[in-house]
């Protein structure tokens, strides 16, 4: 009996033995971690910066939820015209009917019109998100507000200015004193934290595909979180975004 269960038990390990060396040489996973070599690292860089090169135009409409100092709170609809790279026609609601504000961008110029409030107007190299509200403080251009909104990265990925590293199945990037992290199974945005005075932390979520003409299927993110020390801001886009339709001059014009 005792050499009988010698024997079964030789027999498992010959089993076991044979099953590791049947196993795939080239799985591209270890457990929960991700394999990936520096020419995929530039395949996805060069996939994320296509992404930003076809999109030139959008249509976008969604709620926004602000979390304000000492607990206050503000929901809103909001729709969206973006053309790239700094033009940008923004509609405020109350309950998606009441319009409360209007915002545009020429590129150079910004304007802020609230119902029977004097407009506000700035130059784009002055422009802070407080323009709608004092406890809004914060520096972004226009072009990295529609980025924000398109869930793209601040900036094009520019070869030899960044450097990355992989952690389990996350690859991040550090460029200009931001650092982007890419999802590697989805190979998306999903988070995107700046290193300058600004702290800005924003997180990208809730995907959908969207196909664009010449490019195929890209996806982009519904659920946006935007968060500084000083308040943070949730957008939740409806999934009817239409890319790359033409936008009427007039939509961008500043009186």
């Amino acid at each position: 009996m005792r050499k009988l269960n010698e024997v079964f038990i030789n027999l498992n390990k010959l089993i076991f033995i044979i099953f590791i060396l049947l196993l795939p040489a080239k799985a591209d996973t270890f457990g929960n971690y991700k394999k990936i070599s520096k020419n995929e690292v530039e395949r996805i860089i060069n996939q994320l910066n296509k992404k930003d090169v076809y999109i030139k135009t959008a249509n976008i409409a969604g709620k926004a939820k602000y979390l304000l100092p000492l607990g206050k709170k503000i929901k809103l609809h909001k729709t969206y015209k973006i053309q790239r790279d700094s033009k940008l026609h923004m509609n405020i609601y109350f309950f998606k009917l009441i319009k409360v504000a209007e915002f545009v961008s020429d590129g150079a110029h910004v304007e802020y019109k609230r119902i029977r409030k004097k407009p506000k107007k700035r130059d784009t190299f002055k422009f802070n998100l407080s323009i709608f509200s004092k406890h809004l403080d914060l520096e972004v251009t226009i072009d990295e507000l529609n980025r924000v909104l398109l869930g793209l990265n601040f900036s094009e990925f520019k070869d030899g200015s960044y450097i990355y590293e992989i952690n389990g199945n996350e690859l991040s990037i550090e460029q200009d004193k931001i650092t982007t992290t890419i999802d590697l199974v989805s190979e998306q945005i999903v988070r995107i934290a700046s290193k300058d005075n600004r702290k800005i932390q924003i997180t990208y979520s809730n995907f959908i595909p969207i196909t664009i003409k010449d490019a195929g299927e890209i996806q982009l993110p519904l659920t946006i979180r935007l968060s500084t020390p000083n308040f943070s801001m949730k957008i939740n886009h409806e999934d009817d975004i239409i890319i790359n339709r033409k936008i009427k001059k007039e939509q961008f014009l500043i009186n």
